[in-house]
């Protein structure tokens, strides 16, 4: 799973929510642009939580680039929000986001969206990531 966030102390929490999920392994990347660098390079994670608001590159931005590549079209995105403002989530709508968590994490909701959509995405994706 990629954790991407510009706040060391979110990918920090984040990470430590679900470190724990079987089967996953956390990677993280500092901004949107770190993250497209690391994909482009061939990082095949399982799944992309990424905040929308980030320097150089933001979620909305970067799931839009990976999605016009062949590798990312099916990679499943949650975005995350410290500010659940109507039109950045409709404009991740458009885009196809998988899911949001808001920050504050809640633990309990955070695990169960990010589990959701692992599961539900394990058809899609049948091998485990590669790096």
């Amino acid at each position: 799973m990629l954790v991407v966030d510009d706040d060391a102390l979110a990918r920090l929490a984040l990470g430590g929510l679900l470190a724990n999920i079987p089967g996953v392994e956390i990677v993280e990347a500092e901004d949107g642009q770190a993250a497209w660098e690391m994909l482009q390079a061939g990082l095949r994670p399982a799944l992309c939580c990424t905040d929308l608001v980030m320097p150089r590159l933001d979620g909305l931005g970067l799931m839009e680039k990976v999605r016009a590549e062949p590798f990312g079209a099916d990679l499943p995105f949650v975005l995350i929000t410290g500010a659940a403002d109507r039109s950045s989530l409709q404009g991740a709508l458009r885009q196809r986001a998988d899911g949001f968590i808001v920050k504050p994490f809640s633990a309990p909701q955070t695990r169960a969206t990010v589990e959701r959509i692992l599961r539900a995405s394990r058809p899609r994706r049948p091998s485990p990531p590669q790096r």
